[in-house]
C-alpha cells in the first residue's frame, strides 16, 4: 500500500516537474525551502516547511507556486475541552512584482494570488472525543524580499496575509533560495 502512493506520487511529481527544465538554467528560476510561522484570526499559531518555485517572465514580473505542511501543532485548553491543532497540506499560486536592488540580484517584492491551508483539530472532552479538519483559503497577498549573498544562494524573509471566508491568517516566512 505505501509504496503504491510512493510511485503514485512520484510519478505525478515527475509528471509536474518535467518542464521546469525548459524554464531553468538562465537565471531566472528560484526555489526555495524554510519555515513558515503561521497565526490564525482565532489565536492559534502553527509552524509549517514551505516550499517555493519562482520564475521571472521579465524585469519585474513573475510567477510563483507554493506548497507547505505543518511540522509544529498548538494545544488550545478551555474549561470544558483541550484540542490539538495542526497544519496538514497547503498550496497557493501568485503573481509577482519586484524590484532589484544591491549586488548578486538581490530583490524586494509584492505577491497576490490564491492560497489555501488544511488545519486538523483533535477535541477531546470528558465525554469522548472528535476530530474536525477546515480549510483557510481566499486570496492571499504579501510582500518580502531575497537578500541573495551570492549569484545562486540567498535569504528570502516574506509576510503574506490569507483572507479567508471564515478566518483571516498572518504568515511570516524564512527560507533560503537557490537561484537557476
Amino acid at each position: 500500500m505505501r509504496l503504491s502512493l510512493a510511485l503514485k506520487a512520484l510519478a505525478a511529481s515527475t509528471l509536474i516537474l518535467a518542464p521546469v527544465p525548459a524554464l531553468a538554467g538562465n537565471g531566472q528560476s528560484k526555489a526555495s525551502l524554510g519555515y513558515t510561522h503561521y497565526e490564525g484570526s482565532g489565536g492559534g499559531e502553527l509552524g509549517l516547511i514551505t516550499g517555493r518555485y519562482h520564475y521571472d517572465f521579465g524585469k519585474w514580473i513573475g510567477a510563483e507556486a507554493q506548497i507547505s505542511y505543518g511540522v509544529d501543532e498548538e494545544e488550545v485548553t478551555t474549561d470544558a475541552a483541550t484540542a490539538d491543532v495542526s497544519a496538514k497540506f497547503g498550496y497557493g499560486g501568485f503573481i509577482t512584482l519586484r524590484q532589484g536592488w544591491g549586488l548578486y540580484g538581490s530583490d524586494v517584492f509584492l505577491r497576490g494570488g490564491y492560497a489555501t491551508q488544511e488545519i486538523e483539530a483533535d477535541v477531546t472532552v470528558e465525554q469522548g472525543s472528535a476530530s474536525a479538519t477546515d480549510d483557510v483559503d481566499g486570496v492571499a497577498y504579501g510582500a518580502g524580499t531575497n537578500l541573495m549573498f551570492t549569484p545562486h544562494f540567498g535569504l528570502r524573509l516574506d509576510y503574506l496575509a490569507i483572507e479567508g471566508d471564515d478566518s483571516d491568517v498572518d504568515t511570516y516566512s524564512g527560507s533560503l533560495v537557490f537561484r537557476f
